[in-house]
């Protein structure tokens, strides 16, 4: 059975002063736009949170990962990570004593626009469609130097790539990839100027502000089969924990409103699907489930039944304690700590901006045997 876990954790690690460092926290931006739904729904700061519907219980002997995540660079520049980068922390945190001291984890997080190599099934086969290596080739590399790789992608994405070409739903008979996006909902994001895949770029669909990824619908033929295959190609490439994020835009849209770059959400039937599908291959294939932005309605009901570990506050950005001055990155405030919307709670994400009062909001559900936060 796959293995649960136990701890809140602040971020994963943060690790400073010190170069070619990122900051380490389980939070993430892949579209690069800056906006983390900070201003999704109403702020009630005189409202309740609902009570507790109720905490599934977990393994008792477990414990939360321990990892370095790659954010900041991708965070500053609005863009994906460069290969050297990557390679270079690695040494670092076996070199620096990181690994022996109990970081066995490395992850990749967002700015994924640019990952359109797939394989026959519509799967993306590397981080980004620059890199040399793949996802089996970063597993290797960690595992020479004591990690895991630890991968972030949402299983509901349909690259543009795939969405473009004849890929087939391994399990299925040749059903078309393609065939799982609904038109009549919005898609996910967008390509920009320097997201643009030069292997592509002569293509129609390549080109800045046209779709990047789409979301599918849970309800095509072939869904179920997609998504647990997507968890089975990473498991077998070697990664130990999946990180899925914008979760509460896939449910309820950007802005909490139902919409989705124009068009409508696919809503909380179609999410709780997925969640469950997700969960379900985690379970049978050993990755732990981390769910990145849900709108945790009824006091995360649905999530706390198919997450391992889930966020509960608003991104680092330029982290900071109770510095209401932005900047110096994309016109962030310094407060992530303690500051940002303190005391002030609303309905869908991020139910808390701030991590005092995310950990202190939900302090129920986490802990020995419950939802890691």
């Amino acid at each position: 059975m796959r293995k649960k876990v136990i701890a809140a954790l602040l971020g994963a690690v943060m690790l400073l002063n010190v170069p070619l460092t990122a900051w380490a926290s389980d939070i993430a931006d892949p579209g690069g736009t800056g906006n983390d739904k900070e201003d999704a729904g109403e702020v009630n700061p005189g409202e309740e949170p609902p009570a507790d519907p109720g905490v599934p219980e977990k393994d008792e002997n477990s414990t939360g990962p321990l990892y370095w995540m790659a954010y900041e660079s991708a965070f500053e520049n609005d863009r994906y990570l460069e290969e050297e980068r990557w390679d270079q922390n690695a040494k670092w945190m076996a070199a620096e004593g990181f690994v022996d001291a109990g970081y066995d984890m490395m992850s990749t997080d967002g700015w994924v626009e640019g990952a359109q190599t797939i394989n026959e099934n519509g799967y993306v086969t590397k981080y980004n469609s620059s890199w040399k290596k793949d996802w089996k080739g970063m597993a290797e590399q960690l595992k020479e130097k004591g990690m895991t790789l630890g991968i972030y992608y949402d299983p509901l994405w349909v690259t543009a790539a795939a969405y473009n070409s004849d890929a087939t739903i391994a399990g299925t008979e040749n059903i078309p990839v393609k065939s799982l996006v609904n038109e009549e909902f919005g898609h996910f994001s967008n390509f920009k100027e320097q997201n643009i895949v030069e292997a592509f770029a002569g293509e129609e669909w390549c080109k800045a502000g046209k779709p990047a990824l789409y979301w599918l619908d849970t309800e095509k033929k072939g869904a179920e089969q997609y998504i647990k295959g997507y968890v089975k190609h990473f498991a077998d490439a070697g990664a130990s924990f999946l990180r899925v994020d914008f979760l509460g835009w896939y449910e309820n849209g950007i802005n909490g409103d139902g919409i989705q770059n124009g068009k409508p959400a696919y809503g909380t039937e179609r999410y709780v699907t997925a969640l469950r599908w997700m969960s379900e291959a985690c379970e049978e294939y050993g990755l732990l489930l981390s769910l990145v932005m849900p709108n945790q309605y009824n006091h995360a009901e649905n999530e706390l039944k198919y997450g391992d570990m889930m966020r509960v506050n608003e991104d680092v950005a330029n982290g900071g304690w109770d510095n209401g001055k932005k900047g110096p990155e994309m016109n962030w405030t310094n407060d992530h700590i303690s500051g940002r919307r303190r005391g002030q709670w609303q309905a869908d994400w991020a139910q808390w901006g701030n991590s005092f009062d995310a950990f202190t909001g939900w302090a129920d559900v986490g802990g020995r045997g419950q939802m890691i936060l």
